[in-house]
């Protein structure tokens, strides 16, 4: 599923990088543009595409980074348990059926649903509390950041995928936006055409950066901790069959 999204991705993100190239066209003059900027975060823009983000710096990614991965080892990569975790963090887990139908209709992904507003919000709130059997919420024009997912056990890396995701909101770091989310979602689901890309403005093109860069963290995130968690199965079957490890 984490690969199909990035191929999905790849195309407009390029299509992004031309309109990026674009602005500056026009001789050797040299152009800056501010572009979005929120609580802690502000990306600048230069003529050779330099893209600075001066924000929680990289370390602050590596803590998080961390922290979930000693949790996901703690409960042995278990979804159930890990999702268990999260729903003793104050997120709700909903797991509902004919829950994917209600995304669709939303343009959101399975699993790790960021706070919603307005309609959103009330569609939402009302299709929770008529498909859940036990979990509800209340219903109005927001609801709180949760995961809401298919009556099925969870997929390890899906859930890992959103898991971090999670762990950055929760922490501050991915600086929640809503219309570069949004943005960003209408690429990833294929919902914005070619032209659409090219009407988009400059401001609304830096305001996906975060975004975007949150998501291709979180795929190199299932990479590394899929490969942590071999490693320490292997050990340990080593362990269990020959009574010694090297370390």
């Amino acid at each position: 599923m984490v690969r199909k999204k990035i191929v999905k991705i790849f195309y407009k993100i390029e299509l992004i990088k031309k309109k990026v190239k674009g602005f500056f066209s026009g001789g050797n003059k040299k152009k800056s543009f501010a572009g979005f900027s929120g609580k802690n975060n502000k990306t600048y823009l230069t003529a050779n595409e330099t893209l600075e983000l001066n924000s929680k710096n990289k370390q602050s990614n590596r803590d998080i980074k961390n922290k979930a991965k000693l949790i996901i080892k703690e409960y042995d990569g278990k979804p159930e348990n890990i999702l268990d975790y999260i729903k003793s963090q104050g997120t709700p887990v909903i797991k509902a059926k004919y829950a994917e139908k209600v995304l669709i209709f939303l343009k959101e992904d399975e699993g790790f649903i960021y706070p919603q507003k307005g309609l959103r919000a009330l569609i939402l709130s009302v299709a929770i509390n008529i498909l859940s059997p036990d979990k509800k919420i209340k219903i109005g024009l927001k609801t709180p950041e949760m995961f809401f997912m298919r009556s099925k056990p969870a997929n390890f890396y899906f859930l890992v995928h959103q898991f971090y995701h999670w762990m950055s909101f929760k922490h501050n770091l991915d600086n929640f936006d809503e219309n570069a989310l949004y943005n960003f979602k209408n690429i990833a689901s294929n919902e914005l055409s070619d032209k659409d890309i090219n009407n988009m403005s400059v401001s609304q093109i830096l305001s996906m950066k975060d975004t975007i860069a949150r998501d291709v963290e979180a795929i190199e995130f299932v990479k590394e901790i899929t490969k942590e968690l071999i490693g320490i199965k292997k050990a340990l079957n080593k362990l269990k069959h020959d009574k010694s490890i090297n370390l």
